[in-house]
């Protein structure tokens, strides 16, 4: 059986992916576990031949077949003509000539969704008929699509690490300084300023405590342009720099930004901390790769209270889920100076990630999607049993999508969001010339 992966990896072209048993090169959530499952499912099950589309094919791994593409519609084309059964492609997918070409093809897919859907998008899904599966990577995620048509497509699978290359980077907590590490791309969805703004108060309470810092604006988009600094794009630098920066307008001592990092060298350093960030904000997580990577080495994080995060981070017991920039620093000056919740919270979080998302198991709940799909066996086990009813208005989904059992005309609620979100870039641009 053949089945296509497209790794969209224009934007990072000397980015080494020969080998996915080292871990993160140095890039996105997204392109990373598109390269790492499509080269396990490889690796594990002989039955699958697996081909990876690609934009730059010269770094891929050497015992992976790799076609070079210039994007998802040559990905498509090229994936019918080598007979490939089942295609998987990144969503959410904004093109409808995507789903056009897909059905003109015949060309059996997964639209594999890291990202947040919009209507728009969910729409030409849904009605795509050799779309077989919309697959989330959390269950919050999937929880969000409870009231559109697309939710009979879909379902969730988590991200996954192969912790056999995290295992011997945990760290005895009585032997760590009071590092706090924050890892992400430093751009305003992922919150970097909510650290920023918050550390001269942490500092005050905790003299001794060191922020290091893993990423850059550069980590999605090795061709973005910096700021004086370096660290982020220029109209984002100036948001947060005033914050860590002392009276001489230089960088704090107490703060060391190390750039984009991967393999064991981010590992090295992630493991120790004692604190781990992950986007204090939460606003773009559906899943949060970066909160499993820190509690793989049994740092616990805190975050936001909100979206993917319910998924990867279990408050109170692997870490905090905060509402509001005091408790963020609370907590973060907690797990400093208390090390006997700091410690219990380390081993929960190496459980934690070991029985949620390890690579050999969710690499099996891929198979079996796989083979369902390629048998024609399209049941969907809708999975309403929920909780977080709090988060990202689910109760007003469940409440919507009862409604819309009677009543099919009634939109979902991402219509609605839509329709506002528009009506608010409009008053805005009003304004803007006002």
């Amino acid at each position: 059986m053949k089945i296509g992966f497209y790794l969209d990896n224009s934007k990072h072209m000397n980015v080494d992916y020969s080998d996915p048993h080292k871990g993160n090169p140095g890039i996105g959530g997204t392109q990373y576990m598109f390269w790492t499952i499509s080269y396990y499912l490889m690796e594990l099950f002989s039955e699958f031949e697996v081909i990876l589309f690609a934009q730059y094919t010269e770094r891929l791994p050497s015992n992976i077949e790799s076609v070079k593409v210039n994007d998802i519609l040559d990905a498509i084309n090229k994936s019918k003509i080598m007979c490939v059964d089942i295609f998987v492609f990144g969503g959410p997918e904004k093109d409808k000539k995507v789903f056009d070409c897909i059905d003109k093809l015949k060309l059996k897919s997964i639209m594999w969704s890291h990202c947040y859907e919009d209507y728009k998008s969910l729409n030409n899904a849904a009605k795509c008929e050799y779309l077989i599966k919309n697959i989330c990577v959390g269950k919050e995620q999937y929880d969000r699509l409870r009231d559109h048509d697309i939710f009979i497509k879909s379902k969730y699978i988590f991200n996954a690490l192969d912790l056999s290359i995290y295992e011997n980077y945990a760290q005895k907590n009585n032997e760590k300084q009071n590092i706090v590490c924050y890892m992400g791309a430093i751009t305003p969805y992922k919150g970097f300023h909510v650290i920023a703004k918050c550390w001269k108060e942490i500092v005050k309470k905790v003299p001794s405590a060191k922020l290091y810092v893993i990423g850059s604006g550069k980590l999605y988009n090795k061709k973005s342009s910096m700021g004086n600094f370096g660290i982020a794009e220029e109209s984002y630098e100036k948001k947060f720099i005033k914050y860590l920066l002392d009276k001489n307008g230089k960088i704090l001592d107490s703060v060391k930004f190390f750039g984009v990092l991967g393999g064991n060298e981010k590992l090295k350093i992630i493991s120790e901390a004692k604190v781990g960030i992950a986007n204090p904000i939460g606003t773009s997580e559906t899943f949060c790769l970066v909160a499993t990577e820190f509690q793989a080495v049994g740092v616990p994080v805190v975050s936001k209270n909100k979206y993917g995060l319910l998924d990867t981070v279990r408050n109170g017991q692997t870490g905090y889920l905060i509402n509001n920039n005091t408790e963020f620093i609370d907590r973060i000056v907690e797990l400093l100076i208390d090390n006997d919740t700091n410690k219990r919270y380390s081993e929960e979080s190496k459980w934690f990630i070991k029985h949620n998302f390890d690579i050999y198991e969710i690499c099996n709940e891929w198979k079996n999607t796989i083979l369902n799909i390629f048998n024609n066996d399209n049941r969907n086990i809708v999975n309403l049993k929920s909780n977080n009813y709090y988060n990202d208005l689910k109760w007003l989904r469940e409440l919507n999508r009862n409604i819309r059992i009677k009543f099919k005309f009634i939109p979902s609620i991402l219509c609605y969001k839509f329709i506002f979100d528009k009506f608010k870039e409009k008053i805005k641009s009003i304004f803007k010339y006002c």
